[in-house]
């Protein structure tokens, strides 16, 4: 089983460093930053105000802090909390697109960057016994994988585990079943039929010390695939799992 090794913040920051663009992928500009975006693109954009703490749903701004969506009241998913950074919508939805489908790492690194600074944040407001002990990413089938010839959600846990010094594993969870994508599901329980006994956990005398994990991803829609991932992880015994995205889709 592959355990990543931690980096100290500055050995992580000079190994990202190699990857953040010296221009703004979103107007062009050279800047000096350290997530790669100039300040003016980066303050614009789609950043979510408010949201149900459960799913992540965007919700409007008249709602109180806090406050869980109504699905999420009605049914709540097997996973515990959603941090998501952005809507889906331009020019994060283009960024993504091109990281995922075009091999565009230094997108990928700068989105690390700020996906690692929302995560210190809130981790250090957390106390210890609520922090995610692990890091793990949404695993691809073998067959995508070497389709796309690497996985989106690794390589954003590579650069959030580097700076936030939480240890991280690509394989304690495997994609077992080749599914169809999840993008050509039309609804919520299509996306959840899909997605049965989808995941298998490798047995490991490691996990059996991890209570609190966090998962990292790139989109959440209707949240079917991190529900399925939580669920086999808790049948293992994982008490708390976390949701960490860049970006949460409207359903």
């Amino acid at each position: 089983m592959k355990w990543l090794r931690t980096e100290t913040p500055k050995d992580s920051l000079t190994r990202l460093g190699r990857l953040i663009p010296a221009e703004c992928p979103v107007c062009g500009l050279e800047t000096c930053s350290d997530s790669g975006l100039c300040a003016a693109c980066c303050e614009h954009l789609p950043w979510i105000s408010v949201s149900c703490p459960i799913c992540g749903e965007p919700l409007t701004q008249d709602v109180r802090a806090g406050q869980r969506c109504g699905r999420c009241l009605r049914a709540p998913p097997a996973f515990d909390s959603t941090q998501a950074l952005f809507h889906y919508a331009k020019p994060v939805r283009q960024l993504i697109s091109l990281f995922k489908f075009h091999g565009r790492l230094e997108i990928g690194a700068s989105f690390a960057y700020l996906l690692a600074q929302r995560f210190q944040h809130t981790v250090r407001r957390l106390p210890t016994s609520a922090r995610p002990q692990l890091l793990l990413p949404v695993p691809l089938h073998p067959r995508r994988m070497n389709m796309r010839g690497f996985n989106q959600s690794e390589e954003l846990v590579r650069g959030l585990s580097s700076l936030a010094g939480i240890p991280s594993c690509r394989s304690l969870v495997r994609r077992v079943r080749h599914t169809p994508s999840q993008t050509e599901m039309t609804d919520a329980a299509s996306r959840r039929r899909n997605l049965r006994s989808a995941f298998t956990v490798q047995a490991c005398a490691k996990l059996g010390t991890i209570r609190r994990v966090a998962v990292v991803d790139d989109v959440m829609t209707t949240g079917a695939t991190v529900d399925a991932l939580a669920q086999s992880l808790k049948a293992h015994g994982v008490a708390q799992v976390d949701v960490w995205c860049l970006a949460r889709a409207g359903l």
